[in-house]
């Protein structure tokens, strides 16, 4: 790309993760011009290099800033599955004049037509055939903020409105702006015909033959029905992710409650073999074999009602389990007790929740598969004794299997793809049930998952000391013998019960392969001085990180709560104080809460608050108004009479 712009004299320049490109004598329509409609030209990592070749031209020709993405590499992280939503496809961010943005956006429409690339779901595109796309944001970043005090990027409009400036999931046009392309809205699809190849058990799905685009309420105006394969109503949304959104909705022909995921291509891979969509065609294969003909009714696990696309992209729609998972059930109704359901409050029985759970999975097993994302977000209860498991894209069946894998409550391994066995999810299933008890995911801050899974146990121990019933087999579930997670799994599923003393148990006694953890010891009584100490040393640290930090080139926040104001409010209090390193430390604490103030009154940012203690200015006129009375900075206090 260098190459392509050096002879005429651009200025090019390296950053994080862009190639920044500026001709010698700008646009002179851009001068002066923070916002406006910009272009972005999608590609994937293996139509990078085409994508220049073909874009460069028409940017220099008509001498328009632009950025590109670094390489190949870094255009891979960002079209990743758990990548931002607003972060996937853009190779290309063009800075157009006003008066050239249409002529240009249908130029390089024209010469990158028929180049494939995911979406960009922040924008729109020019039309079907063609990678570009657009949408209004800002040209120079400009800052306000929201509700909670955290920056974000802003437009204005022509009476001072602000309108939010970052890229969101879904196209938005600011109020007083109208969309440069509305009367020439893009054309159907014109790859519903393209055959989409796979293997020969994978069948592809059949072309979408409806009307209508998924799309959330904002592409809906006057909240128009969205209806897929004229068939599949969308009535709300469940989740919104780079791999693609999953929605509830109703089949017109049976009156239905179905879901529908939709799998976006080129997220995750460069075809069909590789993306998302290979994701979603695994699940197909995996649930039509746990639904086979020849076996018996399994309601706890989603029957496939459809698999079709619409361009490229395909959806897979399932039979509706339920409303409400595990996750959330926790956090609305509370942890379930280690007691049978006649003694549990509320009837929430840990003992029942792991019986259910652990013979669904041994069913499961039974027909050949290991689900490999058993998680409480992945088990779906019906609020009448009923329990499902969903999503089976990663799971394995006749030694296939697709990457993936759930931080905190896979098995170790997994991470790294080795071969799934059924011991695996005995391993998941000990930390749903850890969730479901003690009300927080389970010990995650490590890259090694069996340190996590120790002090996981740990924790139990902190949270649960007296072992009932259920959590006497999580120490065996969590082990990293395979054979003593079967173990504590076959009681679970059996309803054999470890009789506890003090407690009535169920079924015959018998002694878990492992013993519970002890709980650590009490530490010992700190001195008031060395506590102070430490706490003064963090604070030190936090608030120069702090001063430090520019996430994104954000600025950084001013207020109470998670801003310079809170910390240098506390830091006043020190100043006559020695630091964690004694007296020599009085000096540094001065000049930093010096910085800290001043860094404060100069933030522009500061203005766009609104009154508020904690989340707002009226904290941080408070800490200013204080260092300019213990500083004597006449500054200061102009600036604190300022804000206020």
């Amino acid at each position: 790309m260098a190459g392509l712009v050096a002879e005429a004299g651009w200025e090019v320049r390296r950053e994080d993760i862009w190639v920044v490109a500026r001709p010698p004598r700008p646009p002179r329509a851009l001068q002066g011009v923070v916002q406006g409609w910009k272009v972005h030209v999608a590609a994937r990592p293996g139509t990078l290099e085409e994508t220049l070749r073909r874009a460069v031209p028409v940017l220099a020709r008509h001498g328009c800033p632009f950025k590109v993405v670094q390489d190949a590499g870094t255009l891979a992280s960002l079209n990743a599955p758990d990548a931002p939503v607003a972060s996937v496809g853009k190779a290309i961010t063009v800075y157009p004049p006003p008066e050239l943005f249409r002529t240009l956006a249908e130029e390089l429409a024209k010469a990158l037509a028929g180049l494939q690339a995911p979406p960009v779901r922040s924008d729109r595109r020019v039309c079907d055939d063609s990678p570009v796309h657009y949408r209004y944001g800002p040209f120079v970043p400009r800052y306000g903020v929201d509700v909670n005090g955290q920056p974000m990027l802003v437009v204005t409009g022509p009476a001072g409105e602000q309108f939010p400036g970052a890229a969101g999931r879904y196209y938005a046009c600011p109020p007083w702006e109208r969309d440069p392309f509305a009367c020439a809205p893009a054309g159907p699809h014109e790859d519903l015909a393209r055959a989409v190849s796979a293997e020969a058990d994978e069948p592809p799905p059949k072309a979408f033959t409806g009307r209508g685009r998924p799309a959330s309420g904002a592409d809906s105006p006057g909240g128009r029905e969205v209806v897929l394969a004229g068939r599949y109503r969308l009535d709300s949304g469940v989740q919104s992710t780079a791999r693609g959104r999953v929605y509830r909705g109703c089949d017109l022909s049976t009156g239905q409650a179905v879901v529908v995921k939709e799998a976006c291509a080129f997220i995750g891979g460069e075809d069909a073999h590789s993306d998302c969509r290979a994701n979603l065609r695994h699940e197909h294969r995996v649930l039509h074999a746990l639904h086979a003909p020849s076996l018996p009714p399994l309601p706890g696990v989603p029957r496939v009602v459809d698999h079709f696309r619409l361009g490229l992209d395909e959806f897979l729609v399932l039979s509706d389990q339920g409303t409400c998972n595990l996750f959330q059930d926790v956090v609305d109704h509370g942890v379930y007790t280690d007691l049978p359901p006649d003694r549990a409050p509320g009837g929430r029985s840990l003992p029942r929740l792991a019986e259910r759970l652990a013979r669904l999975l041994a069913e499961i097993h039974r027909r050949g598969v290991v689900v490999r994302d058993l998680s409480p977000k992945n088990v779906v209860l019906d609020g009448a004794d009923g329990l499902s498991l969903v999503d089976f894209e990663v799971a394995r069946l006749d030694g296939r299997q697709r990457y993936g894998y759930t931080r905190g409550y896979s098995a170790p391994g997994q991470h790294r793809n080795e071969p799934a066995r059924a011991e695996d999810d005995h391993f998941a299933l000990g930390t749903t049930l850890y969730y479901a008890a003690v009300g927080t995911d389970p010990v995650m801050i490590h890259d090694d998952a069996r340190r996590n899974a120790e002090q996981t146990l740990t924790a139990l121990a902190l949270a649960l000391p007296e072992s009932g019933p259920t959590l006497v087999h999580l120490p065996g579930l969590l082990g990293a013998d395979p054979a003593g997670r079967a173990d504590a799994f076959a009681a679970l599923a059996s309803a054999r019960r470890t009789a506890v003393p003090g407690r009535s148990g169920t079924g015959p006694c018998r002694t878990p392969e492992r013993a519970r953890p002890e709980p650590p010891p009490a530490p010992p009584a700190a001195d008031p001085g060395h506590l102070l100490a430490v706490t003064l040393r963090n604070t030190i640290r936090h608030t120069e990180e702090l001063l430090r930090s520019a996430p994104n080139g954000a600025p950084v926040r001013t207020d109470a709560w998670q801003g310079t104001a809170g910390p240098g409010a506390e830091l006043l209090h020190h100043l006559d104080t020695p630091g964690a390193g004694g007296p020599a430390d009085r000096a540094p604490i001065i000049d930093l809460v010096t910085e800290l103030a001043r860094h404060t009154a100069d933030a522009t940012i500061v203005h766009s608050y609104p009154p508020g203690l904690l989340f707002g200015r009226t904290g941080t006129a408070l800490f200013l108004a204080s260092a300019a009375r213990r500083l004597g900075d006449d500054a200061l206090r102009h600036a604190a009479q300022a804000i206020a």
